[in-house]
């Protein structure tokens, strides 16, 4: 275990509060109730979501998986930690994921993943504040994701971020597409929204 001291102002004074970092195993082993995402070591608690972004979430799940199974392209999920950085440790679990068929762990694999899913969505909740995202954004990026979906259920956007390419925003009125990570797979951004 890390220990770091972070300052904390009370009745005017500055004190020093020790904080502990946990690592991806001691996170893994906390009760469900205590569980969240780690950056850098530090808990950041996670929420139970809302209707749209559940719906949302079950929709694009139910496109991917249909898709994946057809191809047999791999393994599509929700919310399952991907150890993406250590020492310090951090694990994020994007509400979904998919891994091609050739990286996907066996059958039973306990715990979380020690790789980083070729597709990671997001689906934004109120909570989620911009800097949060970016911050999510570049650790996914560095760690190796290929692509990533931030979607917007409150402007009915999609952004795309891949791997040494442009951002491109969708609407309700476009297409969703995997580009070379999810080849031929496409989704009709107005039925998601609708």
């Amino acid at each position: 275990m890390i220990q770091v001291s972070l300052p904390m102002v009370a009745a005017g004074r500055m004190l020093m509060v020790a904080t502990q970092l946990l690592t991806a195993e001691e996170l893994f082993l906390l009760p469900e109730s205590e569980q969240g995402e780690l950056v850098r070591g530090a808990l950041q608690p996670m929420s139970p979501t809302g209707y749209i972004h559940s719906r949302l979430t079950h929709r694009l799940v139910l496109a991917l998986g249909n898709w994946a199974a057809a191809e047999h392209a791999g393994v599509v999920g929700g919310e399952l930690g991907f150890i993406l950085m250590r020492n310090p440790d951090t694990v994020l679990a994007p509400d979904i994921h998919f891994i091609q068929a050739d990286q996907a762990p066996a059958e039973g694999t306990p715990g979380y993943l020690s790789l980083a899913p070729d597709l990671a969505v997001e689906v934004l909740s109120p909570s989620n504040s911009a800097s949060d995202m970016q911050e999510k954004i570049r650790i996914y990026l560095d760690a190796g994701v290929r692509l990533i979906w931030i979607v917007d259920p409150a402007r009915n956007t999609v952004a795309e971020y891949a791997q040494g390419g442009a951002t491109r925003w969708l609407t309700a009125a476009d297409t969703l597409d995997g580009g070379d990570v999810l080849p031929g797979f496409s989704l009709d951004l107005g039925a998601l929204f609708a």
